[in-house]
């Protein structure tokens, strides 16, 4: 394996490419069978896969940019204790992976060489944690930090401004006063104008019987779900109410769930509670109101809710992205399995008749 750290601003296509291009003119008892990317920056979608598309059949290419190498490092015990003198209880512990834990604390130890700004060359000897049989190269571009100067500004001194004498004001004269005359003319009595009678205003017919009036994602509490420690719950349910226009609980309605490939469950309320119904969600659905008996409804249908992959304002607004950015959350959200909390998020959905 051949680890590169890289202390960049960037890391674009050509920048990778051209180092694998390096790895690739080796020969072939020289060459590593797996290249790993350590990169300070954010690396973009189309960056790794056309690294990994070069790679192909030749070795194996990965990346580990700063959030990845955040998230690995958080969900190993030995690594936690370590270097950042955490105190972890045996369900933390338990919690966290001992799975490639040795190749992560050789991770931490490449930090070093990336903060003093040196070039390190690790052979088989030096891998106390995990000796390999490969020369492992550990190889480094530096981008110069600009230095920034500060220098004294000279402020002018307040002068403050000068006091004016008031100017004189005029006396006003009293205006004279003209008595009014005392004769006031008779007012007309008034007549009385009849009031039109008010008139129905008819109600407009609903458009629909159904509309959706709550389509939300459950929080990480209400989830059971506490990524911070490393564990998710197991819940990834769909629970579903359906009311009348007043909020009174309605049995015997059915409710048709589809998936993206036109497939369709159908459940019908008060099986589980009065109003109610519950669907284990393994991917994603929409939600609709279907009908009564033999008497159809038209309903609106609720947006898609992916019990997999949420969006990242549901992720946001559940409290799954805890101290990270809006850009890191997001990011850790497109890596798919294995980040944040994949395939265990819960939502509510409920239906008010509109009659």
């Amino acid at each position: 394996m051949a680890l590169q750290c890289k202390r960049v601003r960037s890391f674009g296509p050509q920048d990778a490419l051209k180092e694998v291009e390096k790895v690739l003119a080796l020969s072939e008892a020289e060459r590593p069978a797996d290249l790993v990317f350590l990169v300070t920056c954010k690396v973009s979608a189309n960056t790794r896969q056309q690294v990994r598309e070069r790679c192909a059949g030749e070795m194996q290419c990965n990346f580990w940019a700063g959030t990845e190498l955040d998230e690995k490092v958080k969900r190993y015990a030995d690594i936690l204790e370590e270097f950042f003198n955490a105190i972890l209880s045996g369900q933390q512990r338990r919690g966290c992976y001992a799975e490639y834990g040795h190749i992560l604390k050789f991770a931490i130890y490449l930090l070093i060489p990336l903060v003093v700004g040196s070039i390190l060359i690790l052979s088989k000897d030096d891998l106390l944690v995990h000796p390999t049989p490969t020369v492992v190269a550990i190889l480094r571009t530096d981008t110069p930090t600009p230095t920034y100067m500060f220098t004294a500004t000279s402020y002018p001194v307040y002068t403050p401004y000068p006091t004016y004498a008031p100017l004189p004001t005029d006396t006003p004269v009293p205006p004279t006063l003209t008595p009014m005359s005392t004769d006031m003319p008779t007012p007309a009595p008034p007549t009385t104008t009849p009031l039109p009678l008010p008139t129905a205003t008819p109600i407009p017919a609903p458009s629909v019987d159904f509309k959706v009036i709550t389509q939300r994602m459950f929080s990480m509490e209400e989830n059971g779900d506490n990524p911070r420690e490393g564990s998710c719950g197991m819940n990834h349910t769909l629970y579903i109410r359906v009311v009348d226009i007043n909020g009174v609980p309605l049995d015997g309605i059915v409710v048709g769930i589809d998936d993206p490939a036109g497939r369709r469950i159908e459940l019908t309320t008060g099986e589980k509670g009065p109003g109610k119904a519950e669907f284990p969600m393994y991917g994603t659905y929409v939600v609709r109101v279907l009908r009564v008996g033999d008497r159809g409804y038209i309903s609106e249908i609720t947006r898609w809710l992916d019990s997999k992959q949420p969006t990242i304002d549901d992720l946001w607004n559940g409290g799954y992205c805890l101290d990270r950015s809006w850009e890191e959350c997001n990011e850790l959200r497109e890596l798919g399995e294995g980040y944040l909390c994949y395939g265990h998020y819960s939502y509510e959905v409920v239906f008010q008749r509109q009659w």
